[in-house]
Formats: C-alpha cells, sequence, structure tokens
C-alpha cells in the first residue's frame, strides 16, 4: 500500500506529460493541414523543428540543416562541389535574389591533416545551379560587389530562432509568403 500512492502519482504525471505532447502534436498536424490546404508549398513549412534536426529554408530546394544541437550544413549534393555534397559547418550567409552566399570555417579532419577543409566563402545561384568557391574574402567581396548583394550576413541560430517564431522569412517568394500569411491568420 506504501508504494500505491507514489506509483498512482508517477502515472498521473506521465499521463499529464502524454497528453501534452499529444495536444502539441494534434495542433503542429492542423497547422500543416492549413498549409496543405492553402496550396503552400510543402518546403517552406515542413520538418522546421523535430526531436534530431532543424531545418531552415532558403531558396528552393536548398536549405541550412543542424543535426541534435550540432553545426549548421548546407546541403549541395546536387551542385558540383570540391569539397563534397555538402558546405559544413556554415558559419554565416545571404540570401538575396537567385543567390545563396556565405562563409565556412576551417574544418579539422578527424583522420588526419589530409581529410582538414580548408576555410572557404562561397555563392551559389539557384538559377544556373553553379557553386562557386573563393579562398579568399576580398575575392569573395569582389564577387558579391559584381553580382550588387550586400553584404549583411546572418547566424543560423538567430533566424531559425525568428523562423520558430514566425515562419515567414524574408527571402521566400511572394506568393509563399501571402500563402503563409493568409495561413497563419486562420491558425491564431
Amino acid at each position: 500500500m506504501k508504494y500505491l500512492k507514489p506509483i498512482i502519482i508517477l502515472f498521473f504525471l506521465f499521463n499529464l506529460m502524454c497528453c501534452k505532447k499529444w495536444d502539441k502534436s494534434q495542433g503542429e498536424m492542423e497547422d500543416i493541414r492549413t498549409y496543405q490546404n492553402l496550396g503552400v508549398d510543402g518546403f517552406y513549412y515542413l520538418n522546421k523543428n523535430t526531436e534530431d534536426i532543424s531545418i531552415l529554408p532558403l531558396i528552393k530546394p536548398y536549405c541550412l540543416m543542424r543535426i541534435v544541437d550540432g553545426v549548421w550544413s548546407l546541403d549541395t549534393e546536387s551542385l558540383e562541389n570540391e569539397l563534397g555534397g555538402i558546405i559544413d559547418p556554415t558559419q554565416y550567409f545571404g540570401v538575396q535574389n537567385i543567390y545563396i552566399y556565405g562563409y565556412k570555417p576551417y574544418k579539422k579532419g578527424n583522420s588526419g591533416p589530409e581529410f582538414d577543409v580548408p576555410e572557404k566563402w562561397f555563392v551559389i545561384n539557384t538559377e544556373k545551379h553553379t557553386l562557386t568557391y573563393f579562398d579568399t574574402k576580398d575575392t569573395f567581396k569582389a564577387e558579391l560587389m559584381k553580382l550588387e548583394l550586400t553584404e549583411e550576413f546572418l547566424g543560423p541560430d538567430e533566424i531559425y530562432q525568428s523562423f520558430k517564431e514566425n515562419p515567414i522569412l524574408p527571402w521566400f517568394p511572394e506568393e509563399i509568403k501571402k500563402q503563409m500569411k493568409e495561413a497563419k491568420k486562420k491558425i491564431e
């Protein structure tokens, strides 16, 4: 009998936690249905935050990903890429017009110096599907000037926090922004 009371309390707490998780899950499913019903492309709202991965959509199909509080990485598998299929870590970035650009610091290889990844700056042209790396900040800045891109860079963590609160990012296409604003009104 003396164990019955703690067991009942634990059972009650467990059920309370499960219900809260269920309610949150149900709310997220309703949000997703609202976006779907309004025709919003899933790229802009799906999987922005799961238990294991955080996703920050940039220009379709490119996004930044972070696995369990790790570093932010930009998937570039579909592009010819001298450093492999990912820009890792992506320390800061910019998105403007058809371009994604940013900086990745030096990364020490786990298996010796031959696997070290050098510091690079990069520009992705999403229309031409090209990725260009720059070895120096000066050549990168010259390219930004040539493309008439701002040197204003964003930190992935700060933008992701903002995205979780308001899933409409400034670089989203105008039609997507309009659909998402409409969905947001219905959700609230």
